[in-house]
């Protein structure tokens, strides 16, 4: 087993090949190009993003009308 681990090392490191080239002006989102899923992965994360906005919002507001009530406003 000794002798066959840095084979299999020698073997993985052959093999596996070079790192694409990535510019790192760009962003990761830029640099992939347009499916036809857009639509379908894209928009689902960005009402999430609506919908937590909305939620921190109430929780917001909440918490000012508890903060004006333990003052006695």
């Amino acid at each position: 087993m000794k002798a066959l681990s840095p084979t299999l090392l020698v073997l993985l490191v052959a093999c596996s090949g070079p790192d694409p080239e990535v510019d790192a002006a760009t962003p990761r989102e830029a640099a992939r190009d347009p499916s036809v899923f857009d639509p379908v992965t894209i928009d689902p994360i960005e009402r999430a993003r609506g919908v937590q906005d909305t939620i921190f919002e109430a929780d917001a507001a909440r918490r000012r009308e508890l903060e004006a009530q333990e003052l006695g406003n």
